[in-house]
């Protein structure tokens, strides 16, 4: 399985520590601002879909309820 969509945002994490406006931007701006943001930095719709999935399962793994002996 790819996991570029993580390689991109981490990419644009790094970019807006660097960048005030980046990081405005993507904190207080529009939705259409913060769309551009994501797709110019290789971020489309289904990636945001995949990260969210991804981070879903780490928290049902990290959770006690998954390690729980009553299961």
């Amino acid at each position: 399985m790819a996991h570029g969509h993580w390689d991109n945002l981490i990419s644009l994490i790094e970019k807006a520590k660097k960048n005030r406006a980046l990081s405005e931007t993507l904190r207080t701006g529009t939705p259409r601002e913060v769309t551009r943001v994501l797709q110019e930095a290789g971020l489309s719709m289904d990636d945001l879909g995949e990260i969210f999935t991804d981070l879903g399962y780490i928290a049902d793994r990290s959770s006690l309820q998954w390690w729980s002996p009553l299961k």
